[in-house]
């Protein structure tokens, strides 16, 4: 062999590769960054259903629902012995989309609280459907004034336990709905050097983390339904202090 070939293969052999031996470092301390976040989050899911979440601070989330109460004397459509049709998006040929079932159709009592999403539901160039209503029925028109909303019936008592307030008469009040939710800020230490990661659960979820965010859990009688990461910039958007919020319906009660 040659001896100048030998000695660069000698050199080769004898000098590994910084530039990979630190890509396998920065995995390492990756992998690490994620078991370690796993760990906390199967630990605070344990804590959050159990009862004693010490770790982790008590939300509400902000996706209101806006409330009517049926008024006999309303002229409107929302009125004691009317029909009330769900509609819950959009078909293929752009028509508005019925809720199938035993929730398609409702009759508005004396007692019915009518509620509906925060946003009106889009058509396919994605703006808000607009029309008019015939009797219970929507019918889509460019040129109407009314835009399509996803609407269905309750009841007082219901809507008083779940959202705390008392719908009103007349106009449409806008509640959130009594189910917690959870964050958790993940200590900057707790991140590997390269900033946000993605992890993945055991039940083989991928959750993208940012540093200086939050885990936030989503809830549903009691069990988690759903865990996030959230930008700490973007907390305020999505969620509010639940005792907070508490405070603020019972000062409008008074």
């Amino acid at each position: 062999m040659d001896p100048e070939k030998s000695k660069d293969l000698e050199q080769n052999i004898g000098d590994p590769d910084p530039e990979g031996s630190k890509a396998l470092q920065e995995m390492a301390k990756n992998a690490e960054a994620q078991d370690a976040i796993n760990r906390k989050i199967t630990e605070l899911v344990g804590e959050i259903e159990s009862g004693d979440a010490k770790q982790v601070k008590k939300m509400i989330k902000k996706s209101p629902t806006g409330l009517l109460k049926a008024n006999s004397d309303d002229a409107t459509r929302h009125k004691s012995g009317e029909k009330l049709v769900t509609y819950v998006g959009v078909n293929e040929d752009g028509s508005p989309k019925k809720e199938t079932g035993d929730y398609a159709v409702a009759t508005i009592k004396d007692d019915s609280v009518i509620l509906r999403n925060e946003k009106p539901i889009s058509g396919l160039d994605g703006k808000p459907l607009k029309g008019r209503y015939e009797g219970s029925e929507f019918i889509p028109d460019p040129e109407g004034e009314e835009l399509l909303y996803n609407e269905y019936v309750s009841d007082e008592k219901f809507v008083e336990t779940a959202y705390g307030v008392n719908p009103g008469e007349g106009e449409w009040k806008e509640a959130l709905k009594l189910i917690p939710s959870y964050v958790y800020e993940v200590p900057d230490e707790m991140f590997p050097e390269s900033g946000d990661i993605t992890v993945t659960t055991g039940a083989g979820t991928e959750i993208k983390l940012f540093k200086g965010g939050v885990v936030a859990f989503d809830t549903k009688k009691g069990k988690v339904i759903s865990v996030r990461g959230i930008e700490g910039s973007q907390l305020a958007d999505t969620y509010q202090d639940y005792d907070e919020y508490l405070e603020s319906i019972d000062k409008d009660k008074k």
